[in-house]
Parts: C-alpha cells; sequence; structure tokens
C-alpha cells in the first residue's frame, strides 16, 4: 500500500463520526508503542500530518507501516473474521512437520506482546494433509505512565498449515495483530510462510498494460465473468469499491445492490480506469457430499488492499473446509491471471462485450431530438423543437 492509496482510505475512515475518535486514539496508542514516547492527536487532520512526517522520515519501512495501520483502522472495530492466506513451504515430510507442530506449540509461549496456548489438542488429518491448531491467546501492552502491564485483548484463533495445497491459514480472530505476530513467531522458527499481497503482483499487469482499464479491473473482470464459473460457482456482486488515484482530486466509490456491473456508475468507473480494491460476492456452490446435489450459498469479501484477505459473514454456516476451498480456488486464480499473458485482451475484449461505456447525457439528448425531429413533418414545428433543444440543451444544437 502507498502513500496516496492509505490517504485516500484514511479519509473515507474518518468520515465515520462515531468511530472517529477511537480510531485516532488507536493510531495513537499505535505510534506511542513505536516511539516509546506519549503522542496524541487532537483530530483526524493532526493524525494525518503525523502519519505522513512519519512515513517521509521512513521510505524503506513504509509499505508496512501502512499495511499495519491500514488493518488496524479496518478490523480494529468489526467483529468481522478475516480468513488470512498466506504461501507455505516446507521440506519436511507430513509427519515430521506435525512433530514439529506439537513440539512448537507444546507448553505456553510468549512472543512480543501475545501470549498463547493451545485449546485442545492439535488436529492431523493425513488424508487431507491438513494439520490444524486452535489457540487462546491474550494481548498485553504496558501503561505509557506508569510502565504497568494490562491485558488489553484476548480471544481465539485458528491457524492451519494446509500440505496439500502449500498454504497457512489464520483466521476466527478479529484482532488483525494476532494473525501478524503468529506469522512472524513461526517464520522465526524456521517456518517458510509468506504474505499474498494482489496489489502488488497486479504490477506485472501493470507493466504490460496499454488499455484503458485498471490492472485491478482486468483481474476481477476475468474472474467474475470466467474464472469464478469454470470452478462451477453461481456468483452474485453484492458490494465494489473503486479507487482513481490519478485523477486530480482522489476519488473512492462504494456500490451496494443487485445487477451492479449494469449500473451507469460502475461503468464509468471501469472505463475511467479506476482500481477496485475490494469486493463483496454471494456464491451458490453445489455440494455433493451427502451423496444428494445440496445448495450451499455463502457471502464474503475479497479484500485487496493489504495482504489477501476473506472476510465471511458472522452467520455462515458453510463449512470451515468449504471456506478453506473456496479462499484457495479464488486465490490461485487471481495469481493465474496475474501471470497469464492474455489476461488484458481477455478482460479487454470482456468489457467491450459486456460492460460498454454508458452513453453521456448529451449523446442520449441528441439521440433523442433526432427521433423527434424525425416524427414531425410540419417545418414550422421543426424549427420550434429544434429552438427549444438549442436554449436548453445547447450540446446538442450542432447534432442534427
Amino acid at each position: 500500500m502507498d502513500l496516496d492509496r492509505f490517504t485516500n482510505y484514511y479519509s473515507k475512515k474518518m468520515k465515520n463520526n462515531l468511530t472517529k475518535k477511537k480510531r485516532i486514539k488507536t493510531i495513537s496508542d499505535f505510534f506511542s508503542k513505536q516511539t516509546k514516547k506519549d503522542i496524541s492527536f487532537s483530530d483526524e487532520k493532526e493524525s494525518l500530518a503525523y502519519i505522513i512526517q512519519y512515513i517521509i522520515e521512513r521510505e524503506d519501512e513504509s509499505e508496512e507501516i501502512l499495511e499495519e495501520l491500514y488493518t488496524l483502522l479496518e478490523y480494529s472495530y468489526s467483529t468481522q473474521n478475516p480468513n488470512y492466506v498466506y504461501e507455505f513451504k516446507t521440506q519436511y515430510t507430513d509427519n515430521t512437520l506435525y512433530d514439529l507442530v506439537k513440539k512448537t506449540f507444546k507448553k505456553r509461549l510468549i512472543y512480543g506482546d501475545f501470549e498463547y496456548e493451545l485449546t485442545d489438542s492439535i488436529k492431523f488429518d493425513s488424508y487431507s494433509r491438513i494439520i490444524e491448531c486452535n489457540l487462546e491467546y491474550q494481548e498485553y501492552s504496558s501503561d505509557i505512565v506508569t510502565g504497568e502491564e494490562y491485558k488489553k485483548s484476548s480471544g481465539l484463533v485458528n491457524i492451519i498449515f494446509d500440505m496439500k495445497n502449500n498454504k497457512f491459514f489464520s483466521s476466527k480472530s478479529p484482532n488483525y495483530k494476532t494473525h501478524n505476530n503468529l506469522v512472524e513467531f513461526l517464520s522465526s522458527k524456521g517456518f517458510n510462510i509468506s504474505s499474498i499481497y494482489i496489489l502488488k503482483r497486479a504490477l506485472t499487469i501493470k507493466n504490460r498494460n496499454f488499455t484503458e482499464f485498471s490492472p485491478t479491473t482486468l483481474l476481477i473482470i476475468n474472474l467474475l465473468y470466467e474464472k469464478i464459473p469454470e470452478l462451477g460457482y453461481e456468483i452474485t456482486l453484492e458490494a465494489i469499491s473503486f479507487t482513481n488515484l490519478d485523477s486530480q482530486n482522489v476519488q473512492g466509490m462504494k456500490m451496494k445492490g443487485t445487477d451492479l456491473l449494469e449500473a451507469q456508475e460502475i461503468l464509468q468507473r471501469i472505463h475511467s480506469g479506476d482500481e477496485v480494491h475490494n469486493l463483496k460476492l454471494s456464491l451458490q456452490i453445489i455440494d455433493k457430499s451427502s451423496g444428494i446435489d445440496k445448495y450451499v450459498g455463502t457471502t464474503f469479501m475479497i479484500d485487496l488492499q493489504g495482504k489477501i484477505a476473506f472476510i465471511f459473514e458472522e452467520d455462515d454456516d458453510v463449512r470451515e473446509s468449504r471456506k478453506r476451498e473456496i479462499c484457495i480456488n479464488l486465490q490461485n486464480s487471481l495469481m493465474e491471471l496475474i501471470y497469464d499473458e492474455d489476461t488484458i485482451e481477455r478482460g479487454q475484449n470482456i468489457i467491450y462485450k459486456e460492460l460498454p461505456k454508458p452513453k453521456s447525457i448529451q449523446f442520449v439528448v441528441s439521440e433523442i431530438k433526432k427521433s423527434v425531429l424525425e416524427l414531425i413533418k410540419n417545418s414550422d414545428d421543426k424549427i420550434e423543437v429544434e429552438k427549444f433543444f438549442i436554449e436548453n440543451y445547447p450540446t446538442s444544437s450542432n447534432d442534427k
């Protein structure tokens, strides 16, 4: 995430007066911990100014700092439980890895501000090649003034090593720092886990993209029109967010509703080269596990702004294994599209065919005037109609 994108995101988040003060306090706490000083801000402008200056002075760390701030602002005031998907590589056999994971979480462990302890025995499914751990965490912090330590938060977090698909999953906890901390801890113990940043990877498309459409739009259009149907999912796009960082005044827009891709505002955003940064989908899946075809529905958001996250609805009754399957399939599809040389041309063709540029008001008025004039036979009436359009819609006066 770069500074322009973060600034746009920050401005939108600070429009919510119900959480503004809490978010500013959260940012203050973040920088107090980073600098080991008592930092406070009177309003969102002062907070943003501090962030910008802090980033300018630490250019080499800017992406990581902005990513952490983004995740902090996005998930700290939500009951959403993001499912993070990471790349995972191992040189060990499944049984050896299982023994290593058991040894790693054999007793209560402390890493950074967090303390972890297993809530039950580690599960090893040798057929699916999955190792699963349910952990209880405690997050601690120190009072800036007194230095006394106190428990800041607690909860549950679930982690899964998927050897078959070379993925690592972290979910169940709304506290994003839990996921980051666990990955840092496991990496320090030699586990090869790496985050997936779709926007960073999309630069591969950007460098060879000479169309009017943004790389992320080309990605998502390919995903929605080709990849997801190929997976056998029936989809409905429920919400989509755009940002245009190249416009003079940075524009952001989030739209909800049915038939979104047919909406004039969406079509205009697509043809203006705006970037997609998250979208909400409803999927219908045919479940054949019971021997009888059964339709299962799930709704979730794909967040592309930081490391990729799939955020499922709280009341979703879809099996966890099914959710992981969806995450793997969509994440793999996005990665395939990023490195597929035909993605740009295919996406452009889909847009031209399925999502044509909306007609301008001037064009529509001109067409109406033309149709009306063709119906009128009397020359005096035609003159009056021409006069009406000239006076009320001057942009159409040159169209005959």
